[in-house]
């Protein structure tokens, strides 16, 4: 990365969006609205617009040989998220016309914590393609939206592309696929008669959770091509992380019943007793107290209930978790203070103790209960007093050990020791390029 560009920072479902095109000459915007006229913003940076913004597949197929300011994506970073079938005689395009044809959709989104490239990557639907992208960089946590047809108009996102023939999606069933120009696949979905009805199929969390139908959808049409599903813009999706100090639970998904988390479904994974000057939460103040944290892993596939559960520290209540179903790979992170956290990293929930953790920098012994059931613990000696945490050796599993002995950074509140993304999964054996 060219040292005179700047890193911009992104409040929302990714913690950074590193910005490193050519010259570093244009704006940084989070929306089209920042820029001037004549620019769209994409991958974070207001840029001209081109005929890309909203591009047929005849003319996408000259895109990928373009030469890119941002690397191809790689497998896990850029995920299907939301699938529209039946538009149900809505006009989801924005181009005034209701079509069946026209108004089905699928959305992309990029979940590495950069901008990636599109280029050539083919959106197939069965065994045919329906669509090959072209040259464009897509911001983290953005989305590209790919309709039917049409002549789409006031989409959000970064980009609206059109499949010339048609996405041709079955109303009834099908399968979905992104594949790389190398011919990896990227992403699978599939979905059943489930899809059947006034709304689109769609991740929640967003690019990280399962599919299901439209979360909105309460007995009429649910989609949100390009937003959200709360209807807010990505990457935040209106929600800041400061808006409530005590916890983010962006990533809680509200359910009438789910089973409670027990043993082995939470997993305590990591704890920083002695931050030194490592900020880890984020807030721009390293602080002996308010950067220490626990780390838990969800492991059970099936979502289970964190309500009644607490957090304790040498058997003294340091919080109660959040109430709200979580299923694997999410997880959670409890700090000892702040209140302008940085960004969670996808599926994260972000939670303040109170009256802080009080964590012993040279052996103490912390708990996940739930009454007088231990449902997980974890117990570190004098080598808690190391300015970095005690990480299980191997994410979720394995001894405690330092973190220096499995990666260059102090500590990876949030994410795999490695530095990955708990929701793409973890590395075995490499190292996280984060430094302090």
């Amino acid at each position: 990365m060219n040292s005179m560009c700047k890193v911009k920072k992104v409040t929302g479902l990714m913690l950074w969006a590193l910005v490193s095109l050519a010259g570093c000459r244009e704006t940084p915007c989070e929306s089209s609205a920042e820029c001037s006229a004549g620019e769209q913003c994409r991958g974070g940076l207001c840029r001209a617009s081109t005929a890309a913004d909203v591009a047929s597949s005849a003319g996408a197929l000259a895109g990928p040989d373009a030469t890119m300011a941002c690397d191809p994506a790689l497998p896990g970073q850029l995920v299907i998220n939301e699938v529209l079938a039946d538009p149900a005689g809505h006009d989801t395009n924005g181009d005034g016309v209701a079509s069946s044809k026209d108004d089905e959709y699928v959305e992309v989104m990029n979940l590495a914590t950069f901008p990636v490239s599109v280029a050539g990557v083919a959106v197939r639907v069965g065994q045919s393609t329906r669509l090959v992208m072209p040259a464009l960089c897509v911001g983290s946590g953005h989305v590209v939206v790919v309709f039917g047809g049409g002549a789409p108009k006031g989409v959000p996102g970064d980009a609206a592309l059109v499949a010339s023939g048609g996405l041709r999606l079955s109303n009834s069933m099908g399968q979905v696929q992104l594949m790389s120009k190398a011919g990896a696949v990227l992403d699978t979905m599939t979905y059943d008669g489930e899809q059947g009805g006034s709304h689109s199929f769609a991740r929640f969390p967003e690019g990280t959770g399962p599919f299901q139908v439209h979360p909105t959808v309460k007995g009429g049409f649910a989609a949100s091509p390009g937003a959200c599903v709360n209807g807010e813009a990505f990457p935040d999706c209106g929600i800041k992380p400061d808006d409530d100090p005590e916890f983010d639970d962006i990533w809680l998904i509200e359910k009438e019943s789910c089973a409670p988390a027990g043993k082995g479904d939470l997993i305590l994974t990591e704890v920083l007793a002695d931050p030194g000057k490592f900020d880890a939460n984020g807030d721009g103040i390293p602080s002996t107290k308010s950067d220490e944290f626990v780390e838990l892993l969800m492991t059970s596939p099936a979502p289970r209930e964190l309500g009644g559960l607490e957090l304790r520290v040498n058997g003294v209540k340091k919080l109660d978790l959040p109430y709200g179903c979580m299923s694997a790979p999410l997880a959670v992170v409890a700090f000892g203070g702040g209140t302008k956290l940085a960004a969670p990293a996808p599926g994260v929930t972000q939670v303040v103790a109170p009256k802080g953790l009080s964590l012993p920098n040279k052996g103490g012994t912390v708990s996940l209960m739930r009454g007088d059931v231990v449902v997980d613990q974890l117990v570190y000696g004098p080598e808690g007093d190391k300015d970095q945490s005690i990480v299980r050796s191997e994410d979720g599993a394995g001894a405690p050990v330092l973190h220096g002995t499995l990666a260059k950074a102090p500590a990876s509140p949030g994410r795999c020791t490695s530095g990955e993304l708990f929701a793409t999964g973890c590395k075995a054996g490499s190292t996280s390029n984060v430094t302090e």
